[in-house]
């Protein structure tokens, strides 16, 4: 996104990427996303051909041939699930892996030290972890009492790395007078430009203690195992070793490359993807390594170990690689065309997560869906300075407010001043996103009625969510719980809106609120019920059935979850999985139903099974839910006259599987046998 109008990202704010990016735009193929994504597959099919070249580099140094080792780490480089991840989306590592390789490589030929120079200077103008590359610069120790060639070696460094402070500047100044324009933090001036070169924002990340250092690290290096076969492992223990015994002096600076990233892995608080990605160079490191060890042992074992990588890092590819790249949900993409679909003209509409705000961006800007539609961070929590093209777009005759912070009361004032009405975006941090509402007193502080959807009932649960998410905020509990709080009603809002949708016939409607549910509640139960009641209604009776038994197993301990399941799968026939409910069931309700709903999976199940009875297992099924179900309305009754609306319910349901009859099949039919 930030290639396509230069925008200023969030630190370390990757200008290189930006640029080429943008290069890559101009490619005549495919969408802008595909575009972008060839520019990460380019880089990192070169760090496949660079890695290659580095141990072949390393092996001439030390004076062996280096052909068997170039093609060993090349093909154990390739087959590395997180570079093959980095690969096939718009991603930074791939771009820094490539630099880092290259600056690896100008090192290990030993011929350039200035080249060497210029490339740190590009990784570090790219990801700041080029810091770890500093090492490498070992060669250059003699410029120190040179002064011209310190000067030179600092110069080649610090031209590309300019670009680092002179990108966000220029373009962040350019925001002033193109509305359009995000700019993370406004870095046009000394000081916020400071804490942007800095990565202030980033620092409470970094703390730690022993206990937590040595799991953080042990983590993370525990997932090398995925990445690179156990005979690779090995292998680059020894091969690091056999380089280490013939040129020290060329082996220690590279090694020391090591440390940092392992400070890195036990020091900053990250999850585990992006871990994986910002230690993809010690990984090719570790494959460099491996490559290495054949023609650094005995001439009898180095083909013995040379085979036994080649077939176990084949294997270990063919194993990891095919389900990742068959594993890319795109609930991201469906959930955020739904809102779009959902949201009247001209609306405003508040995004406050990555997931949300820069897919909407992508839809509503380079795809041109819905690009009435305003998609903007809620004021408060602006990072972007998206007010601007809230303002530019709604109030395109008024003067821009002044004031460089995107969440200071000018915000508020451009957002109140808006034309159109406004949308909400559930987050997956709703507890930064909703405190907003009591910052202001005044019509943008109460803006419960201007909230919107398609439909009038929409309208009225969102003000419904809006008062007790006000609620759960007064209430003295930790910013955690009242953000559970939160989550909590509007799941219960946006699952009764998508039933009420569907039972309605607005299965357009429904399929874009249940859309918008597996993303964002997708550990709701009530949802994914209203996703299999869906799938059901557009006759996808496997998908349908499955819903609601991942409906079920989110609340095991109630019977009704399972109660639905097994309705719909009587109604199909599919004894199979009626028969794999009942033991799920019984598994999750004791007592005698428990037990009833063992043998009734006996009884289900067909084939060479004693007593195989299928008509007898449904109603075995039936009989044993109803009567839990019927246990679990009386303890709601025992609750409160607020829990009758439930136990009603509940009897209405048990009512049901008792006045269902059973149904048998014909043994001849197909599935039964």
């Amino acid at each position: 996104m930030a290639a396509l109008a230069l925008d200023v990202t969030h630190p370390p704010g990757y200008p290189l990427l930006c640029l080429a990016g943008r290069l890559a735009l101009l490619v005549p193929a495919g969408s802008p996303a595909f575009r972008t994504t060839l520019l990460a597959s380019a880089c990192a099919a070169a760090a496949v051909a660079l890695a290659g070249a580095i141990a072949q580099a390393l092996l001439r140094r030390v004076g062996k041939g280096g052909g068997m080792a170039s093609l060993l780490t090349a093909g154990l480089t390739a087959g590395l699930p997180a570079l093959f991840h980095q690969a096939t989306l718009t991603e930074k590592y791939s771009l820094h892996l490539m630099l880092a390789l290259v600056a690896i490589l100008h090192y290990a030929r030993g011929r350039r030290p200035y080249a060497l120079a210029f490339t740190i200077g590009l990784g570090l103008a790219h990801h700041p972890h080029a810091l770890f590359l500093l090492p490498l610069l070992w060669p250059l120790r003699g410029s120190v009492r040179r002064p011209p060639e310190l000067a030179l070696a600092a110069v080649l460094v610090l031209l590309p790395l300019s670009t680092k402070a002179l990108y966000p500047a220029i373009r962040s100044q350019a925001a002033t007078a193109d509305r359009t324009l995000y700019a993370w933090g406004e870095p046009r001036t000394l000081s916020p430009l400071t804490g942007y070169l800095t990565v202030r924002q980033y620092r409470t990340r970094f703390s730690t203690t022993p206990a937590a250092f040595t799991a953080r690290l042990g983590e993370q290096l525990a997932g090398w195992s995925g990445e690179l076969p156990g005979i690779a492992l090995i292998a680059a223990v020894v091969g690091a070793w056999g380089l280490w015994r013939a040129a020290p002096g060329l082996a220690g600076p590279l090694l020391l490359v090591l440390p940092g990233h392992a400070w890195l892995a036990g020091t900053f608080a990250l999850p585990l993807h992006l871990a994986g990605a910002l230690h993809l160079v010690p990984l090719v490191l570790a494959a460099i390594a491996a490559g290495l060890a054949p023609a650094l042992l005995p001439c009898l074992l180095g083909p013995a170990l040379a085979g036994g990588l080649a077939l176990a890092g084949w294997h270990h590819a063919l194993a990891v690689i095919p389900p990742l790249s068959k594993s890319r949900d795109t609930m991201v993409w469906d959930a955020n065309r739904s809102m779009l679909a959902l949201c009247p003209p001209h609306a405003i509409l508040l995004a406050g997560m990555d997931n949300d705000l820069f897919p909407l961006r992508y839809f509503t800007g380079p795809l041109k869906v819905r690009p009435d539609v305003t998609p903007v961070d809620p004021p408060g929590q602006t990072k972007f300075s998206s007010w601007r093209l809230m303002f530019a777009r709604t109030v395109p005759d008024g003067e821009l407010p002044p004031g460089p912070d995107a969440g200071s009361s000018e915000a508020w004032h451009a957002l109140d001043s808006a034309r159109g009405p406004r949308c909400l975006v559930v987050s997956g941090f709703l507890e930064s996103v909703v405190p907003w509402l009591l910052r202001f007193d005044g019509p943008v502080g109460r803006p419960a009625a201007r909230w919107c959807g398609t439909e009038p009932s929409m309208a009225r649960s969102a003000r419904h969510w809006d008062r007790l998410a006000l609620r759960s905020l007064r209430a003295p509990a930790a910013a955690t719980a009242r953000g559970a709080a939160i989550t909590g009603v509007y799941a219960a809002t946006l699952a009764a809106e998508a039933a009420r949708a569907l039972a309605g016939g607005r299965l357009e409607d429904a399929a874009a609120l249940a859309a918008v549910a597996r993303m964002r509640l997708s550990h709701e139960p009530a949802a994914w019920q209203v996703i299999g009641a869906l799938a059901l209604a557009h006759s996808r009776p496997g998908e349908g059935v499955a819903a609601l038994v991942r409906a079920a197993g989110l609340a095991p301990e109630q019977p009704e979850g399972w109660a639905r399941a097994a309705l719909v799968t009587e109604g199909l026939h599919d004894w199979p999985a009626e028969a794999d409910i009942a033991d799920r069931a019984a598994a999750a309700l004791a007592g005698p139903e428990g037990e009833a709903l063992r043998h009734a999976a006996t009884l289900l199940r067909c084939g060479p099974v004693p007593g195989c009875d299928p008509a007898a297992g449904t109603a075995a099924v039936r009989s044993a839910l109803a009567i839990a179900i019927r246990r679990a309305a009386d303890r709601e009754e025992a609750s409160g006259p607020a829990h009758s609306p439930r136990a009603t319910a509940l009897r209405t349901l048990a009512d049901r599987l008792a006045a269902s009859p059973a149904r048998g099949k014909e043994p001849s039919q197909p599935g039964v046998q």
